[in-house]
């Protein structure tokens, strides 16, 4: 089954792994620390991503405005509350990031935020299967808040060596899994909410 996913948030960035995402049949990866912003191979693009971990609203915009013009997707994991509802509403940025880090932050006020101003939830497989039940649990809940007030939300492999990343098929079943959601539902989230942020930023599919 050849189904041409696009991985939102890999930090797997050397060549063995843009030769395991060809191979496996992956249109497109946004990856943490590439060298160039965009590569091209075969039909495979990989473009330079940046995922920003801040809690204050003045280093966040700094940042932003450093990574803006080295990178096509920006994503911001949020460790304060003030920094969450800027991430939010600035256009500036693509996605962001629930993982532990940023759980407690994931509000009822911000999910509706991120509804409010369309933007996508990432939310990284690879983080939540491996840790322990009960934060895993408290992941859980966010999603499925976010899943309740219709916010897109996009899965991302957050793979840092190559045999980490995923088959498509092993990729959309797991993530339906952990969702518990229809598996359609998980290959719209990896196939078509991907496919319109990365061409929104400028990258031709």
């Amino acid at each position: 089954m050849n189904i041409p996913l696009i991985d939102i948030g890999s930090f797997c960035n050397n060549e063995k792994c843009i030769e395991t995402y060809t191979i496996l049949g992956y249109r497109a990866a946004c990856i943490e620390g590439l060298n160039h912003k965009i590569i091209r191979k075969n039909n495979f693009i990989a473009v330079r991503k940046s995922t920003i971990y801040s809690e204050s609203q003045k280093n966040l915009k700094h940042d932003i405005r450093d990574e803006k013009s080295r990178s096509f997707i920006i994503a911001v994991v949020p460790l304060s509350i003030e920094v969450a509802r800027f991430a939010a509403r600035d256009g500036r940025v693509d996605m962001v990031v629930l993982i532990p880090d940023s759980v407690r932050y994931m509000d009822k006020t911000e999910i509706a935020m991120l509804k409010r101003f369309s933007k996508p939830l990432e939310v990284p497989i690879n983080t939540l299967i491996t840790q322990p039940s009960s934060v895993k649990a408290m992941i859980i809940r966010r999603i499925d808040l976010a899943l309740k007030y219709n916010v897109t939300i996009i899965l991302s492999s957050w793979a840092h060596e190559w045999n980490e990343i995923l088959a498509p098929i092993s990729y959309t079943a797991l993530g339906s899994i952990l969702l518990r959601i229809p598996m359609k539902d998980v290959l719209v989230m990896l196939t078509n909410y991907t496919r319109e942020l990365m061409v929104k930023n400028g990258v031709h599919i």
